[in-house]
């Protein structure tokens, strides 16, 4: 008979951070998943539900550590990823002894939700394939559909051949933005480490990405205080530390663009861009900011690019390679029940992309990806 999965469960994030820093056994983990992605999360986000972190060794082995909360529905108790709409990829932290097969993984599972907090729905989303290039045994459950969402990652050798390998119109054009952006006698570009200028600068940010969905119609969510300090938490010593990145393209003392990404060290993670548009519209500053933002942490000796979720014009230009993501929606009581089934329906029309497409064109829904509403095709309507 198999040993039993031991599994620890905790609503305490401080000791579990704690603890976790303790442990010798060594772990794989996702940008989103590093503890301090999860400080600055759990600090900000303390009102928006009850933490839930979950420890599961077997016969001493680490396997996995698991960073979710309980949040509320209306009436349903949700168990879900620490995300809340701020993590791109949503995956357990790995230890050495995590299950590789669905069998495993399934019984994994069933060991968690027998001691986790009684919920209505439990809600796994944007969930990758892999982690660190193990598999994510969540992934491997009954139940998983495809998320409307997907990765998009750059690998490099080096600046030069991965600059040289882009389409020649998209190189040409990145060349010219960048030549007339440096025609204006104060214009460059900026890296900081400084933890004033960057609170300057995710000012600037917060005006420019509110002032552009304002034009759309669209609420902004991100100056809220929690999206706010979400941002800003431990600042210094992240932007100290590599696990904060600020660029901006400034003009004397104005922001044209900026960009925040989150690193593990290894990979940055864009996590938001802005850029004030009107005048600069020429230069492309959107594109502008992501494209010498790599070029400059290219230099550094940065060679992995994580240009997150949604599949916008300026990505493809970038050439990522697409990662697809994954979701399980499951009922834990007759509450969850409807929202599980609509869940389903929605992952069967997903595995089947025209389905999905022709729904959307009929419906006339925006991709989820890109937020763009397809026109109806004749012969559709």
């Amino acid at each position: 008979m198999s040993a039993a999965y031991h599994v620890l469960v905790s609503a305490d994030w401080p000791a579990t951070r704690d603890r976790w820093a303790r442990d010798p056994a060594p772990t794989t983990c996702g940008q989103f998943q590093t503890a301090s992605w999860l400080d600055a999360w759990y600090a900000s986000q303390a009102d928006q539900g009850e933490p839930c972190l979950i420890d599961v060794t077997l016969n001493g082995d680490l396997v996995v550590r698991l960073a979710l909360v309980v949040t509320r529905r209306g009436a349903k108790r949700v168990l879900e990823f620490a995300d809340l709409g701020v993590s791109d990829f949503n995956a357990p932290i790995l230890g050495p002894a995590a299950p590789v097969t669905p069998v495993d993984a399934a019984r994994l599972w069933r060991s968690v939700t027998k001691v986790a907090p009684r919920v209505d729905l439990i809600d796994l989303r944007k969930m990758p394939l892999t982690v660190g290039g193990r598999k994510n045994p969540l992934a491997l459950l009954k139940g998983i559909s495809p998320s409307p969402m997907t990765g998009h990652l750059i690998d490099m050798a080096d600046w030069a051949s991965y600059h040289a390998g882009l389409d020649r119109r998209v190189r040409m054009e990145f060349e010219r933005c960048w030549r007339v952006f440096q025609r204006r006698q104060d214009a460059c570009f900026l890296r900081t480490r400084d933890v004033g200028e960057a609170l300057r600068i995710l000012d600037a940010m917060d005006q420019q990405q509110r002032a552009r969905l304002n034009e759309i119609g669209q609420a902004f969510l991100l100056d809220r205080p929690v999206e706010a300090a979400f941002y800003r938490h431990d600042l210094a010593r992240r932007l100290a530390a590599n696990e904060v990145i600020v660029t901006a393209l400034m003009d004397g003392p104005n922001v044209v663009a900026a960009l925040y990404a989150f690193s593990d060290g290894e990979t940055p993670a864009v996590v938001r861009i802005s850029n004030a548009g009107g005048e600069w519209s020429n230069v492309s500053p959107g594109r502008l900011i992501v494209h010498r933002t790599m070029h400059h942490l290219a230099s550094e000796g940065f060679r992995h690019f994580d240009l997150s979720v949604g599949d916008y014009d300026y990505k493809r230009r970038l050439g990522p390679h697409k990662t697809p993501l994954l979701e399980r929606v499951t009922a834990a009581s007759w509450r969850g029940q409807t929202s599980a089934l609509r869940q389903r329906a929605v992952g069967l029309v997903r595995r089947h992309p025209q389905w999905d497409a022709r729904l959307r064109r009929l419906l006339g829904r925006p991709d989820p990806a890109t937020g763009r509403a397809p026109e109806i095709k004749k012969g559709e309507a």
